[in-house]
């Protein structure tokens, strides 16, 4: 679409003003002492003209709508000028043509403007195109109830900028709510008020052109282009109204800047509010929900973790030591809250946890916690824990008998009511494990409230895989162990009764709520908890606004409510060179993955002005490279149609071991992973990360690059002796660029060591389709060498080898470290007989007590792996931290828990300087 404006006026060549600069002054000097007059000649001084120019600025760059903005063009001393004309980018404009030329404004709608101005005089006109102002204005203070405020995501066709492109150039706008999920769409529940529902979007464009959409289930896109320069303004309208009439309207306005424009890359300073936080997040669409029960990712875990709290926390940095918190104590063996005792008539005995819960603490709605609180907030997570995209295998796994330490899960009503149960007359909560060793039960009927539930026999021996050594981590946090409010839930309809059907209903995968395409709305965008802060604003997909919680209590380790901050904003954009702003001007305090490793030189610029402070927080994390041993080799050939590679290739260890040696760790750390002296990996030994308790410290890399070992070990495999060049891709999330310098470099290496037979290429992939690979089963994966990350759920041994080293874990099986028909110990008999080895012993490990037994265990069985080559190029990666050098470094204590790891902030331990 073409889109028409007037343009802006061109630009002349400027005049020189040209002055007599002769001026006879007369000076009569009367004396009275003579009748003397006399009259005397003086030439006057030479001026000289100021040129115009302007250089716009305003007092900030981000602002609320209906807040008043001061710009200032940025005229010369002593320029002279006729008028200043402000356009805001928004089809406002203001003619100034006295004082210096500043000019106050408010914007009615939140959006995305460029500012520009146009000075005059007498004989010529200078305007701001090479400087146009960005300003980012948010919600109204005030915002009308059931009204959706955008935001839009802007792709453009310049280099400049998003907003900025050329004539006919093309830029895509969309608005974030239709790429959430689910999405919002027409038809879709207002997030921040349930009662109304989305009627239409409407687009506007400043020329009066409009496209209106009311049909249900279409994204909010369009695509624009304009053949005349100008500023344009284009407006995402939505209309939303209630069953009984009552109508909203929200508008959100971008400005597109058509032709030869360039964005200020000057940033004007601000006061900094202490009595707010803000984060200006570079995460279009921010978090996916605030269902505690659901939400598997680090942006929710940031809301989540300042509204919700679970029975205990860390104790600070520890991941060993907690603190009460719904809970009036922490279980021990010692005060009798943790017990043992035969399971269900076997010889094998299985651990209770019990907690006390404190019924003083209250939600935000004033009502206090009650045992019945924590058995249902448990129950909705269970009930979701066959979803692999929701977090409850966390708990289901000590809980629940499962094949594996992913599932699936028995969540029926009978297992769910023997795992939890709860007393309102002790107000107590407790957790029966199954037991630490694996147990087949027996052929028994299971009863519950005197009624059957089939047989208690499952087909695999029942085992809590270490969650007795583990549990008060797995309770702790960031994930599935909050604590929800009851009445609330049955309010928002998002509670099964307590009917063994309703509990079928809840956990089966066509009708469950805990699967994306059934999500409760009404829990969404919506939150109930006990924690530091409740919701102020909500506005999908844009921001978040939290304010203090009036009913929070504070426990052992949590801030008393006089020393929050009153407010926390986070903001959801899409432009990295906004947050960055956002944060050197003192208006944001975080700006949250606005400094990649291509903005590191920025970052240190402004911490070197002392603008800035910073950290380097080692994730509790893996990354590495994984070698798959039954490759689909049909499926590899749609990546690389000369994909020839045989599908045991990587069954032979000496392939692996060479291509090991091929793998240039110094460059990977040193040069792939820093930047500008900003580091973004540490070196890392098998696939367990440090930050852990039990972690290995102390292994060494058997194969250091080295090309010459590493021709050797080729050289001894059948593939270097027969002779035939191999090909296959080698697989890499899209958007991970050190990864791909990596690759690359390793990729040159392997062909050197081969003399030219191995020929490898780079696949790039969307990490939704990457993660549709690791589901397939093994044999049917198409990737022959991928990386592979994983980001710690709970800081234990167990989270780590589960995933890469254990049958059925999240890599095993793309990595094919299964029993099968290429790869048995029938043809590799001493590597099968290591890695049975390896997960003989990382199942006593799990459940073993003894902390120098268990950490001796560990680092046997990661040494076994790393002898094996199942995996090379591991690393550790570092969360650089960059932050307002007005927040006091010690209060980010808690952001860098191990558990946390950097990875969002945690606000209410926040303080200013």
């Amino acid at each position: 679409m073409t889109q028409q404006m007037d343009q802006q006026p061109p630009s002349k060549h400027k005049q020189g003003s040209y002055l007599k600069w002769v001026v006879i002054a007369v000076v009569v000097v009367v004396i009275i002492a003579g009748i003397f007059v006399g009259v005397t000649y003086h030439p006057s001084v030479k001026t000289t003209s100021v040129p115009l120019s302007v250089a716009p600025s305003a007092t900030v760059i981000s602002a609320q709508a209906g807040e008043n903005i001061t710009f200032l063009p940025g005229l010369p001393t002593n320029a002279v000028f006729t008028k200043v004309v402000w356009n805001f980018g928004n089809g406002h404009t203001d003619t100034v043509t006295s004082g210096s030329g500043e000019v106050s404004y408010a914007y009615p709608n939140p959006g995305s403007y460029l500012v520009s101005a146009t000075a005059y005089n007498s004989t010529s006109s200078v305007f701001s195109n090479s400087s146009l102002l960005a300003i980012s204005i948010g919600d109204p203070l005030n915002s009308i109830p059931g009204a959706i405020y955008g935001p839009v995501e802007v792709l453009g066709s310049s280099q400049n900028g998003n907003q900025t492109i050329p004539v006919d150039g093309w830029v895509n706008l969309t608005y974030i709510g239709s790429v959430t999920s689910p999405p919002i769409t027409v038809g879709s529940e207002v997030p921040s008020d349930l009662s109304y529902t989305i009627d239409s979007f409407t687009w506007n464009i400043s020329n009066g052109t409009s496209i209106k959409d009311n049909n249900t289930g279409l994204p909010e896109t369009v695509n624009l282009t304009f053949s005349t320069a100008g500023l344009y303004a284009v407006s995402l309208i939505t209309s939303s109204s209630t069953s009984n009439g009552v109508t909203a309207t929200g508008t959100y306005t971008i400005t597109i800047a058509a032709g030869n424009y360039q964005v200020s890359k000057a940033v004007p300073k601000v006061s900094i509010d202490k009595q707010m936080v803000v984060n200006a997040e570079v995460e279009p669409g921010g978090f996916d929900t605030l269902d505690p029960a659901i939400d598997y990712e680090i942006y929710g875990y940031e809301i989540l973790y300042e509204i919700y709290q679970p029975l205990i926390y860390y104790a600070g940095a520890s991941t060993s030591t907690y603190n009460p918190v719904i809970a009036t104590n922490v279980p021990s063996v010692s005060n009798g809250e943790i017990t043992t005792a035969p399971f269900m008539g076997t010889n094998n005995t299985a651990v209770s946890y019990t907690f006390y819960v404190n019924t003083s603490i209250s939600f935000s709605n004033g009502e206090h916690v009650t045992p019945y609180d924590v058995y249902v907030s448990v129950l909705r997570t269970l009930l979701f824990a066959n979803d692999p995209a929701d977090p409850g295998w966390l708990l289901a796994h000590a809980l629940l008998p499962g094949s594996t330490i992913y599932g699936p899960f028995n969540n029926s009503f009978f297992w769910i009511h023997e795992a939890v149960t709860w007393n309102n007359q002790t107000n107590s909560v407790t957790f029966h494990l199954l037991p630490n060793k694996p147990t087949w039960l027996p052929n028994v009927s299971a009863e519950y409230a005197g009624q059957s539930y089939g047989i208690l026999n499952q087909s695999y021996p029942v085992q809590n895989y270490g969650g007795s050594v583990n549990f008060l981590q797995l309770l702790a946090g960031p994930v599935c162990g909050y604590v929800m409010n009851y009445n609330w839930l049955q309010q928002m309809n998002a509670l099964p009764a307590n009917t063994s059907a309703s509990y079928s209903y809840y956990a089966n995968p066509t009708t469950s709520p805990g699967f994306i395409a059934n999500w409760n709305q009404k829990l969404h965008y919506n939150a109930m908890g006990t924690g530091p802060y409740e919701i102020s604003l909500m506005e999908a997909g844009s921001e978040v606004i939290l304010k203090e919680n009036p009913y929070y209590n504070a426990t052992p380790g949590m801030p008393s409510k006089s020393s929050l901050i009153p407010q926390i904003m986070v903001e959801y954009l899409t432009n990295i060179g906004t947050a960055q702003e956002q944060i050197e001007s003192g208006y944001a305090q975080f700006a949250t993955n606005a400094f990649p490793p291509s903005s590191a030189s920025t970052a240190m610029s402004l911490v070197s002005s002392g603008l800035l402070s910073s950290a380097e927080v080692a994730e509790v994390a893996a990354q590495g490279l994984g070698f798959n041993l039954n490759l689909n080799v049909t499926g590899a050939k749609t990546f690389d149609s000369q994909t020839n590679i045989p599908s045991q290739f990587f069954d032979n260890l000496n392939v692996r071991i060479a291509f090991s040696y091929a793998f240039n760790y110094s460059y990977q750390i040193n040069v792939a992973n820093t930047e500008d002296g900003v580091h973004y990996a540490s070196p890392l030994v098998g696939m367990l990360p440090s930050g852990m308790e039990n972690s290995p410290t102390n292994l060494t890399n058997p194969y250091p690059y080295n090309l010459t070992l590493a021709r050797y070990y080729w050289n001894q495999t059948p593939y270097a002796k027969n002779g035939t060049p191999i090909y296959f891709p080698i697989f890499n999330f899209e958007g991970t660029p050190n990864w791909d310098e990596m690759i690359t470099v390793w990729i040159n290496a392997l062909s050197t060591i081969s003399g030219g037979l191995i020929h490898a290429t780079l696949v790039d992939l969307p990490g939704n389709v990457m993660v549709e690979y690791f589901a397939e089963p093994v044999g049917d994966n198409p990737m022959a060498v991928f990386v592979a990350p994983w980001f710690e759920d709970y800081p234990d041994p167990t989270d780590f080898a589960g995933a890469y080293y254990q049958a059925g874990g999240f890599f095993t099986e793309p990595i094919s470290l299964e029993l099968s028909s290429v790869f048995n110990p029938n043809t590799q008999p001493q590597q099968w007989a290591n890695i049975t080895k390896m997960w003989n012993i990382l199942d006593e490990a799990a459940s073993e007590s003894n902390y120098t037994e268990r950490t001796l265990m560990y680092y046997i069985a990661d040494k076994i792996a790393v002898d094996l080559a199942l995996y090379v190029g591991e690393y550790q990666p570092i969360d650089p931290l960059f932050y307002s050098s007005s927040i006091v470094s010690s209060t980010l204590t808690d952001t860098f828990n191990p558990n946390v790891g950097g990875s969002f902030i945690v606000y209410y331990a926040l303080q200013y300087s």
